[in-house]
């Protein structure tokens, strides 16, 4: 095991996290040596080990979950990571990113090129073909649809006098029924009427290569989207059916809309 570790001045955000778990009753003043197990009057220069105390100082660890409470994520259960699945994984990730920088805009093959090239310099043999990806995408009206302003206050319903907020990677965290729920909302459009939030558009962007459209996606992500809807729902206070729910297939630019219905 572990015997010291030396501390210095810089330490990294998790450091202190590390050395709390490893040993609490340690001083982690810099330049002091934190003992695992013992204490430094332990370690003399005997060759007897059978001298040192072993008293452990560092065996407690955080419980994950210490209620044992059921806690789902939206991305549902673990894969296994093969080559061609680590490349689905990063492809979707630089998308999304590509996307984060969309408000009421499209982006175009420069800029897209140039932020990846920014942002995931490890993955340049990706970069021609998510710029291409996320591109494509935009020149389909379903797409530009969902980056237009107008068309926006068209699926909301807006009133001359509504105002709209355009959020991305909303993360979510809330209770339902008896299951902890976390996930991250792609693109969320907020409706204001005054001071009041009376609708929402929630997006979500899909990366997948076997399906021909987003209408194929729809069963398989439904219970994703209703859980978003209901977050929010609970989080701003909107009534659940006026929170519209887009489903976003990105290899075909096409979107498919889940209504208060298909609960």
């Amino acid at each position: 095991g572990i015997r010291d570790i030396g501390v210095t001045g810089v330490q990294t955000c998790a450091l202190p996290i590390f050395l709390h778990q490893l040993a609490p009753e340690a001083d982690k003043t810099p330049g002091s040596v934190v003992y695992e197990i013992g204490s430094p009057g332990d370690y003399r220069s005997s060759d007897d080990s059978s001298e040192r105390k072993r008293t452990t100082v560092g065996s407690r660890r955080p419980a994950a979950n210490p209620l044992k409470e059921s806690n789902t994520r939206a991305s549902g259960r673990a894969t296994q990571l093969t080559s061609a699945r680590r490349k689905a994984l990063q492809i979707g990730s630089m998308s999304h990113h590509l996307l984060e920088q969309c408000f009421w805009n499209e982006i175009t093959p420069a800029e897209a090129r140039d932020h990846l090239k920014a942002h995931f310099s490890r993955e340049s043999s990706l970069h021609e073909e998510v710029a291409d990806l996320v591109c494509a995408a935009f020149s389909k009206s379903d797409i530009k649809d969902i980056f237009d302003e107008t068309r926006t206050r068209e699926r909301l319903g807006c009133e001359s006098g509504d105002e709209l907020t355009v959020e991305v990677e909303v993360p979510i965290l809330t209770r339902i029924g008896e299951s902890d729920f976390h996930g991250v909302i792609d693109r969320m459009v907020l409706r204001k009427s005054g001071d009041q939030i009376i609708g929402a558009e929630l997006v979500d962007f899909k990366t997948d290569g076997q399906a021909t459209g987003a209408s194929e996606l729809l069963e398989k992500y439904r219970d994703q989207m209703e859980k978003y809807r209901l977050a929010v729902h609970k989080g701003w206070g909107i009534p659940v059916d006026c929170i519209d729910l887009k489903l976003v297939h990105l290899n075909s630019g096409t979107f498919s809309s889940m209504d208060i219905s298909s609960h």
